[in-house]
């Protein structure tokens, strides 16, 4: 059998009970990975509004990290259509269980 429901305790206090599904959604991603045919300089990729940083991860492929207050996906996709740098692929990157336990404990990670 497959679990489906999770209860997470802390010092003998309740922190989680819910579905995999709230689980592996309770922190949202906060970076994605994009790759473009036609890249424009990162400077140009930083400008857009709710980009935080940008990597290269090679010629073509960049991992954004943004403000989660903002769509980027909608954002980059229109940059890409108006500025010819043909987005090929845009994936969103999942959060560790470790994050995910980490910040469910309060465990501070250096």
């Amino acid at each position: 059998n497959t679990c489906d429901h999770i209860k997470m305790i802390e010092s003998g206090r309740l922190v989680f009970d819910g579905t995999m599904d709230e689980f592996n959604h309770y922190i949202e991603p906060n970076t994605l990975q994009v790759s473009l045919m036609a890249p424009p300089e990162i400077k140009e990729i930083k400008s857009i509004l709710g980009v935080i940083d940008v990597d290269s991860i090679d010629q073509n492929r960049f991992k954004i990290k943004f403000d989660t207050k903002h769509d980027l996906s909608e954002k980059l996709v229109e940059h890409s259509v108006s500025h010819g740098w043909r987005l090929k692929e845009i994936n969103m990157d999942k959060v560790s269980l470790e994050t995910i336990f980490a910040k469910l404990s309060k465990y501070k990670q250096n």
